[in-house]
């Protein structure tokens, strides 16, 4: 049985292309290198820091469609748990 690339990835590498989608390259950037993964991550909480710093990218972000497009990978990650380690 074949699976898409998507599920290939691991949940960081996921979770840092899906921020460049949304335009957020430096977190991205820490996403990849495992910062908000729940083994890899030197933070305690890392999931409640992806929620804070998404929540804050939404709040900077004057776009509308922009902003709409955050808090959705925001909800995707707190709500669904898409991108848990």
């Amino acid at each position: 049985m074949r699976h898409s690339r998507r599920f290939r990835l691991k949940p960081h590498e996921r979770l840092s292309a899906e921020l460049r989608k949304v335009g957020l390259h430096d977190m991205a950037d820490r996403a990849a290198e495992g910062y908000y993964d729940d083994f890899m991550s030197p933070l305690a909480a890392p999931a409640m820091q992806l929620a804070g710093d998404l929540a804050k990218a939404a709040k900077a972000e004057d776009d509308k469609a922009k902003r709409e497009a955050i808090m959705l990978l925001r909800q995707r990650h707190v709500v669904h748990g898409e991108f848990d380690g």
